[in-house]
């Protein structure tokens, strides 16, 4: 770890006592530091913002967090940087005590590098035994409650695939272990529905509002298969091209449209 901060002050410990350590009780974003800078900071503190009010915590100052953002990022060439918000403090049972005030969580770690590769010749996708659970109330956010995609890590970790591409109970592609997914069949993008399962992830949005033809859909593993091209993408990869799924090799040109977006 290059640097972390509890609440705006440098240190690496928090109370045992707090909910996202006891429930994952909280929201969080990671982004990418380049040349001191957060890419698309504007962006994750809205994510924030919209995360809190989703799970009904009561936020931080987000303008000073901005601020603290600016200032510990800026002696980073490349990094990664992760902001977690928790519901604060509060005792055993499930309920919380408004009376405290949320934790703001702020770690910088060194940037994957592996990612540069996966950028420059593509990633060979797997399909995930662990499925994903359908949860309206959760869908799109980043929680803290993760454990499904530790699983789904615990899956990659025993293959040789770069990812995993994970579905719902009901069988419908969702993502992979880190990643949104983008396929082509013919001359249309499609990505998966999120209103049930899965994150929302700037990059998505981004390609979403900049692209006119791209299809929200639900889709099973049969159905991708029939796809010649795909890419993953996230906020620290931005945009990797698939150059196999499964067995079957995958174009990994992506077009002059897709790329000027980043």
């Amino acid at each position: 770890m290059l640097y972390s901060s509890v609440n705006f002050f440098p240190q690496s410990n928090i109370t045992i006592s707090d909910r996202g350590l006891a429930f994952g009780d909280g929201v969080f974003t990671t982004a990418y530091v380049q040349l001191g800078q957060v890419q698309w900071l504007a962006q994750h503190i809205e994510r924030l913002g919209k995360s809190c009010q989703r799970l009904h915590i009561t936020p931080p100052d987000f303008e000073q967090l901005t601020s603290h953002l600016k200032q510990v990022c800026a002696p980073f060439q490349r990094a990664t940087l992760k902001v977690v918000i928790t519901a604060g403090s509060s005792g055993r049972g499930y309920a919380r005590n408004h009376a405290n005030p949320a934790n703001v969580i702020v770690t910088i770690n060194d940037y994957p590098e592996h990612y540069d590769d996966w950028r420059a010749q593509g990633v060979h996708l797997g399909v995930a035994n662990t499925r994903l659970g359908v949860n309206p109330s959760l869908a799109g956010i980043k929680h803290l409650n993760r454990l499904e995609q530790v699983l789904v890590r615990n899956e990659l970790d025993n293959q040789a695939y770069d990812d995993l591409v994970v579905c719902d109970l009901n069988g419908f592609i969702i993502e992979t272990s880190s990643c949104n997914l983008f396929w082509q069949i013919d001359s249309c993008w499609y990505t998966a529905d999120l209103s049930s399962s899965g994150v929302n992830g700037l990059v998505r949005q981004r390609l979403l509002n900049g692209l006119g033809n791209v299809k929200i859909v639900r889709q099973t593993i049969e159905q991708l298969q029939q796809a010649h091209s795909m890419f993953i993408c996230n906020a620290l990869l931005q945009i990797a091209p698939v150059r196999q799924f499964l067995d079957t090799p995958l174009s990994t040109t992506l077009s002059r449209e897709i790329k000027e977006l980043f």
